[in-house]
């Protein structure tokens, strides 16, 4: 996970986006590879790019919270299961898509996933940018500070140049100081 953190901002975008840009040009298109539909290189396009920036934000979480001087700490098991919920609810999501075009029935499962991402975004949006505002003050962020961090997070793609060069300036101190250590 500390492969994605030492990216620089362009390489974390182009990782990002050629999957999400592939699901954007193939979702409306009219044609099949074999059996595959463009509908469906859409959706597993869209579910790779879920999986990638959802695996980002965890590589941020993880990392952030194994700082040892990072004055916001919080549970790793529970960002874990939150990344996960939201990446079977969005995936969820996007399958949905194949079931309108006729390719699935609907799953009962929907239902129950949705408080389970809202729980998720909340929780990892809420402690990825504050753990980060607050490795950066050396203190505990108020919300006020850190809520741009989390908006930035949640825009995607614009926030990838924007958090990323300080994601590698956090990482480049961390290293150092671990090297002093030694």
């Amino acid at each position: 996970m500390k492969r994605l953190i030492k990216l620089k901002h362009w390489q974390i975008f182009a990782l990002l986006c050629t999957p999400y840009i592939v699901s954007i040009i193939f979702w409306q298109e009219n044609f099949s590879i074999g059996n595959i539909t463009a509908l469906e290189i859409s959706v597993f396009a869209g579910i790779l790019s879920l999986i990638l920036f959802f695996s980002w934000i965890l590589s941020i979480g993880l990392f952030l919270n194994s700082i040892p001087d990072n004055p916001h700490r919080f549970k790793k098991w529970l960002l874990i299961i939150s990344i996960l919920f939201c990446l079977i609810g969005y995936s969820d999501l996007n399958m949905q898509r194949l079931t309108l075009a006729g390719g699935n029935t609907p799953n009962p499962l929907s239902a129950i996933m949705t408080p389970l991402v809202f729980f998720g975004i909340f929780y990892a949006f809420y402690n990825v940018p504050k753990s980060l505002k607050s490795i950066e003050f050396d203190r505990k962020a108020k919300f006020p500070e850190w809520i741009i961090d989390a908006l930035l997070l949640f825009i995607f793609p614009i926030g990838i140049w924007i958090i990323q060069p300080r994601l590698n300036k956090i990482y480049a101190v961390n290293e150092m100081i671990e090297n002093e250590k030694k």
